[in-house]
């Protein structure tokens, strides 16, 4: 069943594809949302009263990285470790949606081999044979060994505003995904700092694989109950007075949502959470629009900013490889940023940048594994904000938990789970200082 589903949504996400091509590759011709004045919420007397996360799609550190300066690693490798030994040039893609292959759970797993880093040559990144399937396979031969920040002068080039924010905020150089796998999972953890077992994204029947680690046996669910996922950020942030709020951007024409809730899952993180859908006012805090690049200064002005904010791209911005293309998702994570930054939220703000899983891409550095799922390979992560200290690599251990630590710690919320609680798990806090003069937004600006 599995493997129809996963048939049945390669060809809906080709056919979506198709249909964008036709239509302008997803211009904007939704109808603009009708947005209404939030209610009010606590104002809080501290630096910092808004988190916004940007979660963008499945690009590893060493893919929009490698050749950043950092005095961490001050000769990266321009060559990969693959199977038996075997050495591979890591070059610089010939496209912006340059796709590695497939990042499934047993596709990291292969790998990740045990911390040996060698299972990137494998038959998931490699081509199809038919030269026609770039979801579950590469663009080209040894797929994963590519860089967009091969060389200094193509980071600059190709994901030069990515490098611009490092330059002036905190880079991350050992932000981990939380899990050894997939989008679905890993958003979990951002909201909950726990997967409640789940591995996989949800196909389009909305079931899910979720693993027990003690027998080793999987089954498939359609949510989390609240006995797999007790609580989360939403709801802590509730309990305590406070608001959160998920913008999620859908895609101008519906049929793309379709494939893209496959890809991407869209809003399922929180949907498929019971005890985040039983709040009162989920339906309220959850909103999905088209355009939310164009529309967000007016969610902001109209008070939809919560204490801790989700940000969230459609299929076309996500720069998922293989549907978005880096150039594209650039532009909307500046649109969206520049929103934040010029508005009065930006005084008070932190906004934290990440991708939300390794997408397939290579990546030279083991995970510390520190249970049964994960953790995963590197992404990149940005920390933007008036008390951000400046043009920092940081080489703490990270990964989404610890953004729901930070809250935590910003917002006197309790621990969640053994992962935020941890004291290996670092909670942010060196990336700031609260006694520098607070920044103006036109440091980040380019």
């Amino acid at each position: 069943m599995k493997t129809n589903i996963l048939s049945m949504s390669k060809s809906l996400c080709t056919v979506a594809l198709a249909v964008a091509a036709v239509a302008g590759c997803g211009s904007s011709t939704g109808t603009a949302p009708t947005i209404d004045q939030a209610p009010a919420q606590t104002q809080l007397d501290q630096p910092v009263q808004h988190v916004f996360v940007i979660f963008k799609e499945n690009h590893t550190y060493d893919n929009f990285f490698l050749a950043y300066p950092n005095a961490n690693e001050p000769s990266p490798p321009t060559q990969g470790l693959a199977s038996g030994g075997r050495l591979v040039t890591i070059t610089e893609p010939s496209k912006d949606d340059w796709s590695p292959g497939d990042n499934t759970f047993e596709a990291a797993h292969r790998d990740f081999d045990g911390g040996m880093m060698d299972g990137f040559d494998q038959d998931a990144h490699q081509p199809d044979v038919t030269g026609l399937d770039r979801f579950l396979h590469a663009d080209g031969d040894d797929g994963a060994y590519v860089s967009y920040g091969v060389t200094s002068e193509a980071g600059r080039r190709r994901v030069g505003y990515y490098w611009h924010l490092a330059d002036q905020g905190v880079l991350s150089d050992r932000w981990f995904t939380s899990e050894l796998g997939q989008s679905f999972p890993n958003h979990l953890y951002l909201l909950a700092a726990t997967a409640g077992g789940a591995i996989s994204n949800p196909g389009l029947d909305g079931n899910f694989d979720v693993l027990d680690p003690q027998t080793g046996q999987t089954r498939q669910e359609s949510h989390l109950s609240s006995a797999a996922l007790a609580t989360a950020l939403p709801v802590e942030l509730e309990q305590a007075g406070l608001t959160w709020t998920v913008l999620q951007e859908t895609d101008n024409i519906p049929i793309l949502n379709l494939g893209a809730n496959f890809i991407l899952d869209l809003a399922a993180s929180v949907g498929d959470v019971d005890v985040i859908r039983a709040l009162s006012d989920f339906n309220d805090r959850l909103i999905e629009t088209p355009d939310l690049d164009i529309h967000i200064d007016e969610y902001l002005a109209k008070g939809w900013a919560g204490h801790v904010t989700f940000i969230k791209p459609n299929d076309l911005n996500s720069e998922h490889p293989g549907v978005g293309d880096v150039g594209r998702g650039q532009k909307w994570t500046r649109d969206v940023i520049n929103a934040i930054g010029n508005s009065p939220e930006w005084a008070h703000s932190v906004i934290i940048l990440t991708w939300d899983d390794y997408g397939g891409f290579y990546d030279h550095v083991a995970p510390p594994q520190v249970d049964g799922f994960g953790l995963g390979f590197r992404v990149p992560a940005i920390i933007i904000s008036p008390f951000a200290k400046q043009g920092v690599v940081q080489h703490e251990r990270r990964e989404f938990s610890s953004i729901a630590k930070f809250c935590e710690r910003v917002f006197n919320l309790p621990a969640m789970t053994a992962r935020d609680g941890d004291p290996a798990t670092d909670d942010l806090m060196s990336a700031f200082d609260f006694a520098q003069a607070p920044r103006p937004y036109s440091d980040f600006m380019q």
